[in-house]
């Protein structure tokens, strides 16, 4: 492609043919800077500069490197040898390369365009879906395609598709045809049957690409503009009913504008469509949001797992994107860094701070203790938003309570770099060990309860010494007989949060 052509310009004549009366008016697309990519023409059109542009200035060493050059050696076939002497080699690229290659390359032959082309202007062949509905307003027939493409290049129109002549002959040199083994392999686009049209505009450029390149523009209503679609609609315009405008999705309301992640939205609009899966989206910022329901005029969607924050939710159908957008807020979870203190003694109440974040956003409505299955509600005081201040219960019974602190965006059940567990400790009761005579190494168990869930800092004293623990319970604990007890009587104690038990002793022999 030259510069003083540009493959985004599209001229189109609209023809309106009525009662013996022919009138012709022109119209052309506005220019959208746009990166095409991989010139699409051939090489009458293309100077070294031009090839430059993408092959860089350093064409002699790409020409060394060639494997006939550095295998064979043969330099004389390209500079060739007259007089004693080595020629040197055109330096229009041109002169040697007298037909296209691009179309020809192995990302060509199968189908990957976009390894050469703009994403944004074609696609990877059959990577879109040919449509099964009829030609229309929005997608014309293949006929159409000559609105944009001239049957004859030109300094001012982009590359032909076809040359004139018939639209089937396979023999083409022009853009469609000459793309690598189309000569060849018609059916890759006439699916089977060479003398049928092919609407394959789309099976390269997918109805968004194609209206990228024709750069549409809406209204203040969102509406796309009329003449805009004249540029390659205009044969099937002047065959049908003056047309309507093409209407992109408008959203109007959301029922709720804030909520947690998971919250059920519901959009109401206008131009929403039919629901048509991988085309119909609701997109939250840059993810995708699952849709429950889909009407012309109103969308249920879910507030996809995205973090908290401020989004943009848009609407996209067949048609396009919502030109505006709605802003949702995600609330913050609350998130609980620590609990202290995590011990206290049964019935003996006091305060517990819970330290975290986002108790404000929004401001948190329960904190509760919870055992297994059991939920106890607790009162508590959001000083700041990320302090909160409980009373224990008085009637809490012994045992380990899980802190759960929840908002309207949700709950926070688990600790950040701290913990989230409660110690409710009783007074410990060591009723019996056993055995109650035993040697060295002997295992002796103490029975009781109150000893915590877990060790911790809890200790078993065996004549005021602590010794290791093998097991640990609320009501059961284990431990070894120490090497170096004399033979004899040893007493032995359990020493918790909530005190110390009365003595037992056993007998070393």
């Amino acid at each position: 492609m030259r510069k003083g052509w540009i493959l985004l310009l599209m001229t189109a004549l609209l023809l309106v043919i009525g009662s013996g009366t022919a009138l012709a008016a022109a119209f052309t697309m506005p220019y959208v800077p746009q990166n095409e990519g991989l010139y699409d023409t051939t090489w009458e059109f293309l100077s070294r500069p031009d090839c430059e542009q993408c092959h860089g200035s350093n064409l002699a060493d790409r020409h060394h490197s060639i494997d006939f050059v550095k295998i064979e050696g043969n330099c004389y076939r390209c500079h060739g040898f007259e007089n004693g002497t080595i020629q040197p080699v055109p330096r229009e690229c041109t002169t040697c390369h007298t037909e296209s290659p691009h179309h020809k390359t192995v990302d060509a032959i199968e189908g990957r365009c976009t390894a050469c082309h703009d994403p944004n202007v074609v696609s990877d062949f059959g990577s879109k879906p040919l449509p099964t509905y009829d030609a229309s307003l929005i997608t014309p027939a293949i006929a159409d395609c000559r609105n944009c493409h001239a049957t004859n290049a030109s300094a001012d129109l982009p590359k032909p598709i076809f040359k004139p002549g018939p639209v089937d002959d396979p023999s083409e040199n022009s853009t469609h045809h000459y793309v690598a083994n189309a000569g060849i392999d018609c059916a890759k686009c006439h699916f089977g049957n060479v003398s049928a049209p092919v609407r394959d505009c789309e099976q390269c450029h997918d109805i968004g690409t194609l209206h990228t390149i024709k750069g549409h523009t809406v209204d203040e209503t969102g509406n796309m503009l009329v003449e805009r679609c004249q540029g390659c609609h205009s044969n099937l315009i002047a065959e049908m009913a003056p047309p309507q405008p093409v209407a992109v999705p408008t959203i109007d309301s959301f029922d709720i504008y804030e909520g947690p992640i998971l919250a059920k939205v519901t959009a109401t609009g206008t131009n929403f469509g039919e629901f048509i899966k991988g085309y119909s989206k609701v997109m939250f910022g840059n993810a995708e949001a699952p849709i429950d329901y889909w009407t012309d005029n109103q969308v249920v969607f879910t507030v996809p797992m995205v973090n908290s924050g401020k989004y943009n939710v848009r609407l996209v159908n067949m048609k396009g994107e919502s030109p505006q957008y709605r802003v949702f807020t995600v609330w913050a979870r609350p998130q609980i860094n620590n609990v202290a203190p995590a011990d206290v003694v049964y019935k003996a109440g006091g305060e517990v701070t819970i330290t975290g974040k986002n108790f404000l956003v929004p401001a948190v409505d329960s904190v509760k203790l919870s055992y297994g299955a059991t939920q106890i509600p607790v009162e508590f005081t959001v000083v700041d938003n990320n302090t909160i201040k409980f009373t224990v219960p008085t009637t809490l019974s012994p045992g380990s309570y899980s802190v759960r602190v929840s908002s309207p965006a949700g709950e926070a059940s688990g600790a950040i770099g701290g913990t989230n567990i409660l110690n409710v400790w009783g007074v410990p009761y060591l009723g019996s060990i056993s055995p109650t005579t035993a040697k060295v190494g002997w295992t002796i168990s103490a029975i009781g309860y109150n000893f915590g869930a877990q060790q911790g800092a809890s200790q078993i004293l065996v004549d005021g010494v602590p010794v290791p623990a093998t097991f640990w319970s609320s009501t059961k604990i284990q431990f070894k007989v120490p090497a170096g007890l004399t033979v004899g009587y040893h007493k032995v104690k359990i020493k918790t949060f909530g005190g110390v038990t009365a003595e037992k002793t056993f007998k070393v022999y």
